[in-house]
């Protein structure tokens, strides 16, 4: 029975509590990349790897921005803090500080907690992650936007990922190439996207570099959302042009009908 017992208590979720800078994870991905959170993704990767005890999510809500994420936040968690401050005084910090005494709180409160999650770029946080790590030796995994994450944070946490991985940064790129082709094909003119030339505009439409834009449109095509074939434009010239797999781009979450 001792046996079973450490095989069960090994083969057991960690427990976890998570806090959500939002308003860092929103705006700073947007400043950066031109990217939008993906909530579900997040929490399917903390859920799968944790058993989530408290999910907060920090930020001023009345802010249009962020008010637009409300009814994704609240599907994954009853733990939406607005931190709206009707006061001129302390406006930029006040997230932090109310974030803060949600963390010291739940360490109090959980004291058997295993892993503490904190999603911040913030370095104000690094005094309560060294209480956390130092003093509660407890495990801290620190989410944080590329670019716009303190150092300090990331040498103190025993696990630092920072968004956007390689993954979500290349579905950007896919996205740009459909919505680019999606809208020619809106149009009642006539066009013809060849290779180089959606690579050419979307690049510079987007003020991306033209190989990540390369890169992103010939896997595209290996994985069948696209296809190339040859047409006889109006000038009786042959040409290789673009032709998007709809049905497949639709499957992948890369284009939905209106």
């Amino acid at each position: 029975m001792g046996i079973l017992n450490k095989i069960l208590r090994k083969n057991k979720k960690p427990t976890a509590s998570v806090f959500v800078d939002f308003e860092h994870w929103c705006y700073a991905l947007n400043r950066q990349f031109r990217m939008k959170p993906d909530i579900d993704a997040f929490y399917n990767d903390i859920s799968e790897r944790f058993k989530i005890k408290n999910m907060y999510f920090f930020g001023d809500f009345t802010e249009p921005t962020l008010n637009s994420y409300s009814n994704d936040i609240r599907r994954i968690t009853k733990g939406l803090q607005s931190t709206h401050n009707p006061s001129n005084h302390l406006k930029k910090d006040y997230t932090d500080f109310i974030m803060l005494d949600y963390i010291y709180q739940d360490l109090f409160e959980n004291p058997d907690t295993d892993v503490y999650v904190i999603f911040s770029g913030d370095g104000h946080f690094s005094s309560v992650c060294t209480y956390l790590t130092k003093n509660k030796h407890k495990k801290l995994v620190i989410y944080g936007v590329t670019k716009a994450t303190s150092m300090d944070l990331q040498k103190l946490a025993d696990e630092c990922i920072l968004l956007p991985d390689e993954k979500a940064e290349q579905r950007k790129y896919y996205k740009m190439i459909i919505e680019n082709l999606a809208l020619l094909d809106s149009k009642d003119k006539v066009s013809y996207p060849t290779f180089l030339g959606t690579v050419e505009h979307v690049a510079r439409k987007n003020n991306v570099s033209e190989d990540k834009i390369r890169t992103a449109l010939q896997e595209l095509l290996e994985s069948k959302v696209m296809d190339q074939k040859l047409v006889r434009t109006t000038k009786k010239k042959q040409i290789k042009i673009l032709v998007v797999n709809w049905k497949e781009a639709e499957k992948a979450g890369l284009y939905s009908k209106k």
